[in-house]
């Protein structure tokens, strides 16, 4: 595991991750924040960031634990609606990228849980204050354009 990187009584406790595996550190009392950098995506993004995006891209829904099957189809019929302005290719990997990243989320964060949101949309503005004023107990972020969750 990587070391923690910063921590005082006043900031949030981070972790810097190096593997899926290691975003579980989110469990420990200590860490409310952990950041895993994943380069291998980084010739999607060079892709995507050359894309024309719609302004209003907006997706969202709910996972139901008592019908995983259902809610990731559901995930995935969405996703290849709203996308169908990217290329083919472009649509399919960034597709897999998300449905990966919701079975991680699901299956590692979910305990506890009944059902969770999801949400893929096209933000041009600083979503900070809306993030600290919605009560969530734990988020998955991906930015896939631009600079957001740096």
């Amino acid at each position: 595991m990587s070391q923690i990187t910063a921590k005082t009584d006043h900031l949030p406790q981070f972790y810097q991750a190096s593997t899926a595996e290691e975003l579980g550190s989110i469990d420990l009392p200590e860490i409310n924040i952990v950041s895993w950098q994943r380069p291998h995506l980084d010739p999607l993004k060079n892709r995507l960031s050359l894309v024309d995006w719609p302004a209003m891209l907006s997706i969202s829904g709910s996972f139901l634990k008592s019908k995983p099957k259902d809610s990731f189809e559901n995930l995935e019929s969405e996703l290849n609606h709203a996308l169908g302005f990217l290329r083919d290719d472009e649509k399919s990997l960034l597709i897999q990228d998300v449905m990966e990243n919701a079975s991680l989320f699901y299956h590692s964060f979910s305990s506890g849980v009944d059902t969770f949101k999801y949400e893929l949309a096209v933000i041009n503005g600083v979503m900070c204050p809306r993030f600290h004023m919605d009560y969530y107990k734990m988020r998955l972020i991906v930015t896939y354009v631009g600079d957001g969750t740096e």
